[in-house]
């Protein structure tokens, strides 16, 4: 019985004192507050059904969909010298740029089947026939789907976990 006693009690202490050293560690895992304030967001208060916002870092332009249903779709595409970057074909190795680029619409209202594709003048390069489908999905192969960022949502506020 003295034993049992002595080995329940020995494994239960070592079970909490387990918790409590991994605790501090599980909790440092995620970002503060101050981390998350100064993460790249795009307020979405104001966007409507139909409609797109584009916001554009140093390194990505972030493309937010608000769809007719109200479903949210956020892309990333690489820039690089005030230019979007094309994939060939992975975006890993973009080669290709592209000066207009984004979703096809009126303004800030998405055209009903329309596309992601490049908009410049020059229709020669390779680049004006990429396209993509408004769910990402590369719509030329052996092209790359658009990128999806990883982000979070707080109230109306995307915030961009890079």
């Amino acid at each position: 019985m003295f034993r049992t006693t002595l080995i329940l009690s020995v494994v239960f202490f070592a079970l909490v004192g387990a918790v409590l050293i991994s605790y501090p560690f599980i909790q440092s895992l995620n970002p503060n507050e101050k981390q998350v304030n100064e993460l790249p967001r795009i307020d979405i208060s104001r966007l409507e059904s139909g409609r797109f916002v584009e916001a554009k870092g140093p390194r990505y332009s972030a493309f937010v969909l608000k769809m007719e249903t109200g479903e949210l779709r956020v892309f990333f595409v690489p820039i690089f010298e005030d230019k979007y970057k094309m994939p060939e074909p992975t975006w890993n190795r973009s080669i290709g740029s592209c000066q207009k680029f984004g979703p096809e619409s009126d303004g800030d209202k998405l055209i009903p089947e329309g596309k992601f594709r490049c908009f410049d003048e020059d229709g020669s390069r390779w680049e004006m026939n990429l396209e993509w489908d408004f769910e990402g999905k590369s719509l030329v192969s052996p092209f790359e789907d658009m990128q999806i960022p990883k982000y979070e949502i707080r109230g109306q506020t995307i915030f961009f976990l890079l």
